[in-house]
């Protein structure tokens, strides 16, 4: 029976069965990656988050009179520009 024959390269059913596992298995190993990384970003996010409001060491008035507390950190962290010597 030709129904295990394949049209590439001459490759056998059963080597592209185990190709396919392989980078299955590598998709699956580099998805576990990127979530424990998102974990891991998402509670330094939290702690970043926490430590701002427990320390605000600058305020911001904007044009419509509102006030807002802010971390020096954290301004110069992620807006260098703003940031002063």
């Amino acid at each position: 029976l030709n129904i295990f024959k394949t049209n590439d390269e001459g490759r056998s059913m059963r080597e592209l069965l185990n190709d396919n596992i392989e980078k299955t298995e590598k998709f699956i190993k580099d998805t576990g990656a990127c979530l424990r990384k998102l974990s891991r970003l998402e509670q330094l996010a939290d702690d970043l988050n926490r430590h701002a409001e427990a320390i605000n060491d600058v305020t911001i008035f904007s044009r419509e009179n509102e006030v807002i507390g802010a971390c020096r950190f954290i301004i110069a962290a992620r807006a260098p520009t703003l940031h002063q010597n």
